[in-house]
């Protein structure tokens, strides 16, 4: 034999390599040893039921396992019993309360830091950089670009 052949004796891969193409991942083999390892299987199966004697009709599958019982239902505690009624008396609306003004909010204040900028400290407490300007006006801030360090800066809402 003058040509290389494969192991099974094909020449197809290497014809197509002589053509100048190679497959070095050997596209669409795979296909074709799938399709021939079931064509195999196929005909192993028939040749052990050809010759396996004839039996009895194969017995059916186990019956799937019972469903677990249900759960009981959760049990709860009796329902309070009912309060007496209040005297009439005391079912008249009672004078409002003068309501006291409300307590000032405690401000927020912020030590500046090496490093720091007005745009982090606004991203940190508004969780917007471009509120930047708010915390400037509140501290009088001349230039924003500048701020010393150790300053306390009051962070209006």
């Amino acid at each position: 034999m003058s040509e290389p052949q494969d192991k099974e004796g094909r020449l197809d891969d290497l014809e197509h390599e002589a053509a100048g193409f190679m497959n070095p991942f050997k596209w669409g083999k795979k296909k074709k040893e799938e399709e021939e390892a079931k064509k195999a299987q196929e005909a192993q199966a028939q040749a052990q039921a050809q010759a396996a004697p004839p039996q009895a009709a194969p017995a059916p599958a186990a019956p799937p396992p019972a469903a677990p019982p249900p759960a009981a239902p959760p049990i709860t505690e009796p329902a309070a019993a009912p309060k007496p009624a209040a005297p009439a008396a005391a079912a008249k609306p009672a004078a409002p309360t003068p309501k006291a003004p409300p307590a000032p909010k405690a401000e927020r204040t912020y030590k500046v830091k090496s490093g720091d900028t007005l745009w982090d400290i606004a991203a940190q407490y508004y969780g917007d950089g471009r509120q930047y300007m708010k915390i400037a006006k509140a501290n009088n801030i001349a230039n924003p670009n500048m701020i010393n360090v150790g300053v306390v800066l009051k962070i209006p809402d």
